[in-house]
């Protein structure tokens, strides 16, 4: 009885071990498959999209840096990056009501604000809006001589939208935050400069991002392989 017994505690043993080596094998495939997209610069890096659904952008024009289309051509994911203003500080301040405001100016529409989060010091604004040509959703972030954005554009680019938001939350930030950097200003007026370019930076992008929409619309849809 008692060696019988320990046969079975053996084969028990034996066989945790494996399940747990399959199971710690399985998990590390399934995170050595998500693919990252780093700016030229290292600042940030995101994930890069399912490629089932999306397709990259083949020459994506500035301020977008990279981007993907759906493969049913509804929702556009991109990353931009626009300079500071020549005029302006390396530690001038955006300002998160006028980036929100120029967004509204550009689409017409009320812009609604998303929770703030920090990521490695930096604070992350997003926002969202709705309109006749399409949802817009997107982050703005504050880095050194340079704003980041990520968009999402689309027919539904609405804070449910899961793809969007394993984009979104897929940010990383590899050089922390400065002091200067790490507490941008929110509401109040700094000087002409600083507001004109905060609105700006909100509004930049969304008709390129329409743009790249209606140009893929009208490209020859490519036959399926059998």
């Amino acid at each position: 009885m008692t060696r019988k017994l320990s046969e079975s505690i053996g084969f028990m043993r034996n066989h945790l071990a494996i399940v747990v080596a399959l199971f710690l094998f399985v998990g590390i495939r399934s995170t050595a498959v998500a693919e990252t997209w780093t700016t030229p610069d290292g600042f940030l890096s995101v994930e890069v999209p399912d490629s089932k659904h999306f397709q990259a952008l083949p020459s994506p024009l500035p301020p977008i840096l990279m981007g993907w289309i759906s493969q049913d051509e509804t929702l556009r994911l991109a990353v931009l990056s626009i300079p500071i203003l020549h005029n302006a500080s390396s530690s001038a301040k955006l300002i998160q009501s006028e980036t929100e405001a120029g967004l509204s100016r550009e689409l017409g529409v009320p812009v609604s604000r998303l929770p703030t989060r920090t990521v490695a010091g930096y604070e992350v604004w997003s926002m969202t809006a709705k309109s006749a040509v399409g949802e817009v959703r997107q982050a703005i972030i504050r880095g050194r001589g340079t704003a980041y954005k990520l968009m999402a554009f689309g027919t539904d680019a609405s804070p449910d939208n899961s793809e969007i938001t394993r984009f979104m939350d897929s940010l990383v930030i590899h050089q922390p935050a400065e002091p200067s950097n790490a507490e941008p200003v929110r509401g109040e007026m700094s000087n002409d400069d600083v507001n004109k370019w905060s609105g700006q930076i909100g509004l930049y992008g969304i008709i390129l991002l329409v743009a790249i929409g209606i140009y893929q619309a009208n490209q020859p849809k490519k036959p399926k392989s059998k």
